[in-house]
């Protein structure tokens, strides 16, 4: 995977497995790793920060997210960029209504 909704991926860390951090050393992540472990991460376009895990007490799907902005940026452009791409990489990467996923708030 290269790109995600249009964004270039500059890293991801997967730990699953023995896992994979393509900015540590071998692509060996620094984080523990576990067989069952379910949680990818993925910095697109060097700003957007994506976090998605599956929870390991329900049957959920939670992610995180961040976004990086200069000095001085307004940060309500800054909210407004970071939930469209939230809305363009979930739609992406997960299909919500393809699969009949249902959004919750926390």
């Amino acid at each position: 995977m290269t790109h995600v909704a249009g964004k270039e991926v500059t890293w991801l860390r997967d730990l699953r497995g023995d896992g994979r951090d393509t900015r540590c050393p071998g692509n060996v992540p620094s984080l523990p790793t576990m067989p069952d472990a379910e949680m990818l991460t993925l910095e697109l376009d060097g700003e957007l920060t994506l976090t998605l895990r599956t929870s390991g007490t329900e049957p959920k799907l939670k992610f995180y997210s961040e976004i990086a902005g200069e000095v001085g940026v307004d940060r309500a452009k800054l909210a407004a960029d970071l939930e469209k791409a939230l809305g363009e990489c979930i739609e992406e990467l997960l299909d919500p209504e393809g699969i009949g996923l249902v959004a919750q708030s926390a």
